[in-house]
């Protein structure tokens, strides 16, 4: 898995309130599962007419985390 690849899959999600997406760093070490590596995005939602809710955020997230593990075996590490 590459940056572009993340970055595409984030933009190609269908989040409806996504505005910016900016990676951040790449992390590998004692916390990370062997053979694989901890990527550090950065997203930013906005509505240009309200502020947006908790649930549509979160639904927008859903949808990335979702379109992340389909194409690209991605978990999100909590």
């Amino acid at each position: 898995m590459c940056i572009r690849d993340s970055v595409e899959t984030v933009r190609g999600a269908g989040a409806e309130y996504l505005e910016d997406i900016q990676f951040g760093e790449i992390y590998r070490g004692e916390q990370v599962e062997e053979g694989s590596k901890s990527v550090f995005l950065t997203l930013v939602f906005r509505a240009p007419d309200r502020t947006l809710t908790h649930d549509e955020i979160t639904e927008s997230q859903k949808a990335i985390v979702a379109a992340l593990a389909d194409r690209l075996a991605a978990t999100l590490r909590t």
